[in-house]
């Protein structure tokens, strides 16, 4: 009894053995034949002749449902078959299914087809070929009008084409094994298609298909060559959990011409490549996606290429699951997001990341996002959905572990090996707001030339390497509060613009670790920096334009810092900011600026600058011992308005910094008409310099000029001084005049008036000689020293003796004195 006689359709004759002719295996040449002629006994097809590219050929027509199943249908055999129909039409000629018309049900479940081509068939009604066993089988050009099945079939052999095939009706693969390959280009599936948790062991190609209804293959295994070029997916198609892996380690000839898995020019619906796993390298170039696509958990280990890729609707390849996202080697050149993309929450990129020429549009999320190579965002622009929709792009608490550029740099060596024509990279666009918040850039950051037109948020976790800002444009305010800025970092020639009444340019608590330069950057907005801490050796702020107020209040330079050149149009405020060397090189405040209390722990150079407001220079920490530490100098300084700098000398370590800081203390006084606090800065700066002078030199100064007339400032000391000098001069009179009558003794022996001591100087005497009433002596002494003192000489009284050259010296001192009282007098009254 036949081994198949459950299927109910086994042939009479030869049922009785272990396999009756139709279920038999391995069939021989004869029993082929014989298989054959049986086959068209059992069935009794129709014979028709038509028309085929202007030749008549014949065909067979079904007209009744078949039962095939288990049926073995070996290879054709070469010796023609003779048959007739109930017509009488004659078939006298190698059996085919070529052009073969099924009219009803047919059942191929459990088959075996060796060799078996069906091509330009039609299948009238639902067949079924569940597990069905194909080898070398084709179906080009095949019309299945209605349901099919192969649900569980397997297909083996060198080739199994469906090229060319039309599905009119639901269509199902599930659970297939195709061991060879398979070809489907250019066939057209009408209604609903499963390919789900098929095996695909051999080549597969799906060139130029059209799925007009949901497809799925998920769950499927693509072992080998799997293309998909050009076809269309008009609804929902599903990869969800599928496998694009070699089996048994089995090498793929992979080149940069030649990918194993192609999606080129494909155009999707909905498109669910969730939880995929692409072990081959993949090309999406020119795929478009018109509905929702999913990448999400997708986990692509070599390579994808999105090279002229357009979604027109929301994507994504966020982790949802817990497992992550990997995307190795992405390249999304000149790729289009229309309405939105995400990256974050677990997605990982490895390799060589590159975004160039891309558009983003509508809301583009990165965040929690890893980039574990360099990744380049090469002439990428970021825009909203439309004029009146709203976008952003968020990189916030993304990990870049390598190098991150968004910005033009030197010729980089992966577009060779792309075949893009760029020969160095771009900077990006921003139209969108961007967030960068908690973002953790570990190797170089470069956004040289980048454009950010809309508010962008820097509030990274840190930038551990080089960071390059040169030239870049922030058009609505950036914030970089709290930043750390551990490599690095420089702004050259960046612009910082946008509403001077809400947008600013942030830099509040940020800390630079490394060198810093701003140099020849433009705020015009404010410029906040409050609290920032600059730890560089070198930080350069040269040349910039603050077009609105700058905030660097209890901001630390603890190495040097350059504003040469400087423009502050809006307030400057470095209120308890500590400096170490600085130079303020002829720079220009056009309105007010305040360093209270600040602190200069080095050199403060402000040579040249332009103060066209107040300048106030005045409070100290508490802590702190002195303000100034080291050298001070305002030279050639243009003062329109004043400083403040008159603090307590004790604030400056340096007198030659006390000296500067009293010159240029005057200078504003003068400016303002305040004459009498400009003369007290001028002693006040005399002293200082004093200081520094040997102590010989700087006790005659003191002596001449600064005890008699304050350096000339003060005309109530000189008066003092001429009247004690008159006073001093009159009581060395008197006494000469009362010695020159009497005697006096030493020791025992007596001398003359005209000999003091010991005879050697001659005291002399005056003209009139005492009359020995002492006040009246004393008096006439009084009236000499003040005609000799105003050098009036009258004549009438005359010195002689020692007196002559005393009297020499009281009227050189009265002509200067008299001089330098006039001389002072006349400025007080004059100015």
């Amino acid at each position: 009894m036949c081994k198949m006689a459950h299927f109910g359709n086994c042939d009479p004759e030869t049922a009785h053995q272990e396999y009756c002719i139709f279920h038999k295996p391995n069939k021989s040449e004869e029993e082929a034949k014989e298989f054959y002629r049986k086959f068209l006994e059992r069935f009794k097809p129709r014979v028709e002749e038509i028309e085929v590219d202007g030749k008549r050929i014949k065909r067979f027509v079904f007209e009744k449902e078949l039962d095939c199943r288990g049926f073995v249908f070996p290879e054709i055999p070469e010796e023609c078959i003779f048959y007739k129909d109930e017509d009488g039409n004659e078939w006298n000629e190698k059996f085919s299914f070529e052009y073969v018309v099924f009219k009803d049900t047919v059942d191929f479940s459990f088959s075996k087809l060796y060799g078996i081509k069906f091509n330009h068939a039609e299948f009238r009604r639902n067949v079924s070929f569940v597990e069905a066993r194909f080898e070398n089988c084709e179906f080009y050009n095949t019309y299945f009008l209605k349901d099919t099945e192969f649900h569980r079939a397997k297909f083996d052999g060198l080739i199994n084409s469906f090229k060319e095939a039309v599905f009119e009706g639901n269509v199902k693969f599930g659970g297939t094994i195709f061991t060879s390959g398979l070809i489907f280009d250019n066939a057209q599936f009408y209604k609903r298609v499963s390919f789900k948790n098929v095996n695909f062991l051999g080549k597969v190609y799906f060139r130029g298909v059209t799925f007009h209804e949901e497809v799925d293959f998920s769950e499927s295994t693509f072992s080998n060559i799997t293309w998909f070029d050009f076809a269309e997916f008009k609804k929902d198609v599903r990869f969800t959990s599928s496998k694009f892996r070699p089996q048994d380690n089995s090498e793929i000839n992979i080149s940069k011409e030649f990918l194993p898995v192609r999606f080129v020019g494909v155009k999707f619906s909905t498109a669910w490549f969730n939880q995929v796993e692409f072990y081959f390298p993949v090309d999406f170039s020119f795929a478009i996606f018109n509905g929702i696509t999913n990448f999400g958990n997708v986990r692509i280990r070599e390579k994808v290429l999105f090279h002229g890729t357009k979604f027109n609707n929301f994507v994504t390849f966020s982790d949802y699951s817990g497992e992550k996202t990997l995307i190795a080697n992405p390249q999304f050149v000149n790729t289009e997001f229309k309405k939105g993309a995400e990256f974050k929450d677990g997605v990982i990129f490895v390799g060589e990341i590159i975004f160039a020429e891309s558009i983003f549009r509508g809301t583009v999320s990165f965040k929690r996002a890893e980039f574990k190579g360099d990744v380049i965002f090469s002439n990428v622009r970021f825009f909203k959905f439309d004029d009146e929709s709203s976008g952003d792009v968020d990189f916030s608490e993304a990990v870049f572990h390598n190098r991150a550029i968004f910005g033009r740099c030197s010729y980089y060596r992966q577009f060779e090996e792309l075949h893009v024509n760029l020969h160095e990279v771009k900077p990006s666009t921003f139209y969108v707001p961007v967030s960068f918040q908690d973002t953790h850039f570990k190797e170089e950051a470069i956004f040289r030339e980048t454009k950010f037109n809309e508010h962008v948020q820097f509030t990274v976790k840190s930038f551990d390497k080089k960071t390059y800002f040169s030239y870049a444009e922030f058009n609505k305010g950036v914030d970089f509060s709290n930043v750390s800025f551990k490599g690095r970092i420089t702004f050259e020639h960046a612009i910082f613009s946008g509403n001077p009444d809400g947008d600013r340019a942030k830099f509040e608590g940020a800390e630079f670790q490394d060198v810093v330069t701003f140099f020849k950057a433009q705020f015009r907005v404010p410029a906040n920096f409050y609290k920032a801490r600059f730890k560089g050796t070198v930080n350069t702020f040269s040349g910039i334009t603050f077009g609105g107020d700058a905030q660097f209040s209890e901001v630390i330079f603890a190495h040097g810092v350059s504003f040469q050149g400087s423009i502050f149009e809006g307030t400057a405020q470095f209120i308890g900011t500590k400096f170490s060397e600085t130079d303020f090189t002829s720079a220009t405040f056009t309105n007010l600026v305040t360093f209270y209390d600040a602190v200069f722990k080095g050199d403060a150079i402000f040579k040249g600058v332009t103060f066209e407001r107040i300048a106030i220079f005045t409070g100290k920490p508490k802590e702190e011992k002195h303000k100034f530490y080291a050298d001070l100098d305002f030279s050639n300084c243009d003062i329109y308005k004043g400083i403040e700098i008159d603090i307590p000398d004790k604030w400056f370590k340096l007198p030659k910094a006390r000296a500067e800081a009293r010159r240029i203390q005057k200078i504003s006084y003068e400016r303002l008409g305040l004459y009498d606090k400009a003369d007290e800065m001028l002693v006040k700066y005399k002293r200082a310099l004093r200081e520094e002078k040997h102590r010989v030199i700087a006790f005659f100064e003191w002596l001449i000029l600064d005890l008699p007339s304050n350096y000339l400032t003060n005309p109530r000391r000189i008066l003092c001084t001429s009247v004690a000098i008159i006073l001093i001069f009159a009581i060395l009179y008197w006494i000469g005049g009362y010695y020159s009558e009497y005697c006096f003794k030493i020791g025992e022996r007596s001398f003359r008036s005209y000999m003091l001591s010991n005879g050697n100087i001659c005291v002399g005497t005056i003209q009139k000689p005492s009359t020995g009433q002492p006040i009246k002596d004393l008096l006439n002494s009084l009236y000499y020293s003040i005609v000799t003192f105003t050098t009036l000489g009258y004549g009438d009284i005359n010195p002689t003796g020692l007196m002559k050259a005393i009297s020499s010296v009281e009227a050189l001192l009265g002509a200067l004195l008299i001089a330098t009282l006039v001389s002072v007098g006349v400025q007080k009254i004059t100015r």
